[in-house]
């Protein structure tokens, strides 16, 4: 598959997979201060090579981030309005390629999640990866956790850093930990326990930390990305250097996301107008090479262990790919705010500029099959 543009006439920075989703979809939405803005669905046929649109309003204002569910057809966005900060969750209807003729559509249902009372700059609305009905929202220096079970979200817990700057996002490690950033560090407080920090690395960046992602495959293991042009993997566990650490970009780092089925798979998006791939198989949970040892001492249990071992490592390094970029994108003009992988390929991904441009690209084949073969 060749690479995608789709064109959207407004400013964009956000931008997210649909997690549940067998389709490969993307929904990207504007940030327009006076207009009435709008989330863009982008489902991709991949035989085929094209594109299937439609336009969802969103009249509530111009969006500054968008998260997806992973259990339930539902989205969040953090908008502003009148320079008001607000959230909203916002479920998705069934069957909107239905109508052909209909080209925007409205959202089957939108709350606006009551946080008024508990602040006002709101970076990020998070799903809960296992339980559909909690959501954690991260504003000003504190993170509400809700539940959606009742008729209205209500909030159930707090998170209070007094001593803290105000965060600027976080992300779920798991069922009970939730990841902040914070000025130059990360923290991770457990959410069944208030104000506990689990761990905490202060100093992960010598600037600001723009972006976090957990790996979704190997436990403790988190990538930071930040100012400072760097991506850092961290293993928590003993988290006073990092395990990795890249300076391929040549300004600010905007995002970060491993791949969901190849961990050694990483892609950032930053203001240089670049993505980049970047392999970090190293410390990946890539079991390439514990498969490979066990298959081949099943082969031949009886034979020499020299050449069973020679033949072991002749394989590992042709089959590995080496740490470091694979392949730079620069099919953008502008800054790139998101780089996402799809949820149900994982050899695509989209990324989204600040100009509108949306670009749905392909792993090169020589990566794909060097990792499968």
């Amino acid at each position: 598959m060749e690479s995608i543009i789709y064109g959207i006439e407004f400013q964009a920075r956000s931008l997210v997979s649909q997690q549940d989703a067998e389709e490969i979809r993307f929904f990207i939405g504007t940030q327009m201060i006076n207009g009435k803005n709008q989330i863009h669905l982008l489902e991709v046929d991949d035989d085929n090579n094209k594109l299937k649109t439609k336009t969802f309003s969103h009249e509530q204002g111009e969006i500054w981030k968008l998260t997806s569910c992973p259990t339930d057809k539902l989205l969040a966005s953090v908008y502003s309005s009148n320079l008001v900060m607000k959230s909203a969750v916002l479920k998705i209807p069934e069957n909107v390629f239905l109508d052909p003729s209909v080209e925007t559509l409205d959202f089957e249902d939108v709350e606006v999640l009551d946080t008024e009372p508990h602040g006002t700059e709101i970076k990020t609305t998070e799903f809960h990866p296992t339980n559909t009905n909690v959501l954690a929202t991260v504003i000003d220096s504190k993170v509400l956790i809700f539940n959606r079970a009742e008729a209205k979200s209500q909030v159930v817990a707090e998170i209070t850093s007094k001593n803290s700057a105000k965060f600027a996002g976080g992300k779920w490690n798991n069922s009970n930990q939730f990841v902040v950033m914070h000025e130059n560090g990360v923290k991770s407080y457990d959410t069944r326990e208030s104000n506990h920090v689990a761990w905490e690395i202060p100093n992960a960046h010598i600037q600001p930390v723009r972006d976090l992602d957990v790996n979704p495959n190997k436990a403790f293991t988190i990538a930071t990305v930040g100012d400072d042009c760097t991506l850092k993997i961290w293993d928590i566990r003993n988290n006073k250097t990092p395990v990795f650490s890249r300076r391929d970009h040549q300004h600010w780092i905007f995002s970060v996301s491993f791949n969901k089925f190849h961990d050694q798979l990483i892609l950032t998006s930053g203001s240089d107008g670049k993505v980049l791939l970047t392999c970090a198989a190293s410390c990946s949970s890539e079991t390439n090479v514990s498969t490979m040892s066990r298959d081949m001492k099943e082969k031949d249990d009886d034979g020499d262990d020299d050449d069973i071992e020679e033949e072991f490592q002749l394989k590992t390094r042709k089959s590995q790919l080496k740490d470091g970029v694979l392949e730079k994108f620069e099919q953008h003009e502008d800054s790139v705010y998101c780089a996402e992988w799809c949820s149900a390929d994982p050899w695509i991904f989209c990324s989204c500029s600040w100009d509108g441009r949306v670009v749905v690209s392909r792993i090169p084949k020589k990566y794909k099959y060097q990792i499968l073969l």
